[in-house]
Order: C-alpha cells, then structure tokens, then sequence
C-alpha cells in the first residue's frame, strides 16, 4: 500500500497542489459555517410560565381540596341533621369494616388474590349504593326505609369481608399443609 502511494505522488507531482489557500479563505470559511449553525432561542419566558402555572396549579388543586372537603362535611351535617340514627350507625360500622378490609389485605398470597379482588370489588360496588341511599336521604326519600337499607348495606359488607377472610384462611392452610407433605 505504500509503495502504491509513493508511486502515484512520484508520477503526479505537479497534481497535487503545496500552495497556500488564498488570503481571506479562513474567514470565509468560518462565515458560511456560522451561517449554517442555526443560534438556539434562549426560552427563558418558558421558565417563568412554567413557575406561574405551577402556583397556579397548586392553588388551583388546594381550592378544589378545599371546596371538596366542605362539601363532604356539609352533606355529612345534613344526614346528621335529616337522620341522626344514620350517621351512628355509619360510625359503629365504619371500623369493623375498615378492620376487616386490613386484615384481608394483610394475608395477600397469590392464590388468596382473585378472592380477596372479588372482595373488593363487591365492596366497592356496596360502598356506591350506600352513596346512593344518602343521595336518596338528602332528596327527601323515606327516611325510615333509607336507613334500614344502609344498615343491610353495612352488614352485607361485614358478611362479605368475614367469608372472604375464611376463604383465605382456608387458602393458607392448604397451602401450609401441602407444603408440609412436599
């Protein structure tokens, strides 16, 4: 390969040129070079939107925390004031349950999952009806009956959490003795 190169300069020596490039060639170059680079904006008004819209954001999504909590406080004054039967009973059911919701959630196993899911979502599905019977007590529906329905509603869940929190025992106890026979 060498000898292919020196053989080519030696057969065209006035070919290859060992002149200087012409005054001013340098600066030229540099101009349409800079011509070519396309200057960046500099953005800083995005900076100081960006910082407006998350205050403002945040004051917005405070209002609306805010607005939302005194809204459930004002409708849970009213079922007060409408039923005060059902707002004792809200409280004498609402831990049990919450209870029974931790502790099913607790002995989460893979095989333990599809019912504890069903569960859930069983409880769910009570959680909007009873949303719907207050809607139902605060329009002026039959007190008497709205009340008896969400006691059955609350029960039904205490229920429904008690069978799926033997189903899961019974899932692990089979699960510790086949383990124990392997």
């Amino acid at each position: 390969m060498e000898d292919f190169v020196k053989d080519i300069l030696s057969k065209a020596p006035g070919s290859i040129s060992s002149q200087s490039p012409q005054e001013g060639h340098e600066a030229r170059f540099l101009e349409k070079l800079k011509q070519l680079e396309k200057p960046k904006p500099i953005l800083v008004w995005r900076k100081k939107n960006q910082r407006f819209l998350s205050v403002a954001a945040g004051i917005a999504l405070l209002f609306g925390v805010f607005k939302w909590g005194a809204y459930n406080q004002s409708q849970t004054a009213q079922i007060e004031a409408i039923a005060p039967n059902a707002s004792l009973i809200s409280k004498q059911y609402a831990l049990p349950i919450a209870k029974a919701i931790e502790e099913i959630t607790t002995g989460i196993t893979p095989l333990s999952k599809p019912h504890i899911d069903r569960a859930l979502l069983e409880i769910s599905k009570l959680e909007t009806q009873h949303k719907q019977m207050e809607a139902d007590l605060l329009s002026g529906g039959n007190i008497k009956l709205i009340v008896q329905a969400m006691v059955l509603n609350y029960q039904t869940r205490l229920e429904l959490l008690d069978e799926v929190l033997d189903q899961v025992e019974t899932i692990n106890n089979l699960n510790k003795t086949s383990d124990e026979n392997i």
